[in-house]
């Protein structure tokens, strides 16, 4: 204590022998003025949606479409050839059920990936935020999904004359069936084997859905109304399974969960 009184003293004294220039300390404090406005400024500014959009796809990992693309290319080529073989009715929507409960357990098999073997605590430790991720994903998923399931509807009721909202029902059901359990499943799981046990009851959900459409009885008039109601109970079950995951992303839970 004693020896930090002496050297106060000591600074003190000095800087009465000290001659200090007024205008060079005025335009020192004025530089530094302009560069703590100048940094603040660079810290407040954030990048709008669309920069953002293109810089999370730019480093995002790629290889995971390659899967998605080459299911969705498989699912357009055997309706072609479905109907170069002349293939009938229940043939059809037997197929075309399960290409769609397919295509869903691919892209929820693609969006586990994110969260599999510290993906996901990655991206939140690094620039990238994993809502932002995982929204993008689900969204472009989605939207090819979508394409291509609305490809299915016209394309199987314009050649095989049949009804368009029929159509849509049966290959809706199975696709939000499939999503749904694929979903719960990686909510459910512990991050090592989620993408593993994910893409199981993606195969399980198939499973079921071409034994279901196996069996005539549902394809009859008097089954529509529990088609309907599936389908809007898939639709239920879906959305607030992503608000769900949302909200486990933001707590850190499906990141960090072991």
């Amino acid at each position: 204590m004693k020896e930090n009184n002496d050297l106060n003293r000591l600074f003190r004294e000095a800087d009465r022998f000290m001659e200090v220039d007024k205008e060079k300390r005025e335009r020192t404090l004025e530089r530094l003025h302009s560069a703590y406005e100048e940094i603040n400024e660079r810290t407040h500014v954030t990048a709008g949606y669309a920069e953002t959009v293109l810089r999370q796809l730019r480093y995002m990992d790629k290889g995971i479409w390659i899967a998605d693309a080459a299911v969705n290319i498989l699912f357009i080529l055997i309706l072609l050839l479905l109907r170069y073989y002349g293939a009938g009715e229940q043939d059809i929507m037997m197929t075309v059920m399960l290409l769609a409960s397919a295509a869903g357990g691919v892209s929820i098999w693609i969006l586990s990936g994110l969260f599999s073997n510290g993906a996901g605590e990655l991206t939140e430790t690094c620039y990238f935020n994993a809502k932002q991720l995982a929204g993008l994903e689900m969204a472009i998923l989605g939207g090819i999904n979508l394409i291509l399931l609305a490809f299915a509807v016209f394309y199987v009721g314009i050649q095989w004359k049949m009804s368009l909202f029929r159509i849509g029902v049966y290959v809706g059901v199975p696709f939000l069936f499939t999503v749904s359990v694929c979903m719960g499943c990686m909510m459910a799981e512990t991050r090592r084997r989620r993408s593993v046990l994910t893409a199981g009851a993606g195969v399980l959900s198939a499973v079921l859905v071409l034994a279901a459409a196996a069996v005539p009885q549902v394809y009859l008039p008097s089954a529509a109304a529990v088609w309907c109601m599936a389908l809007a109970a898939g639709a239920g079950v879906l959305t607030a399974q992503i608000r769900r995951l949302f909200h486990e992303i933001g707590r850190g839970e499906i990141l960090c969960t072991e």
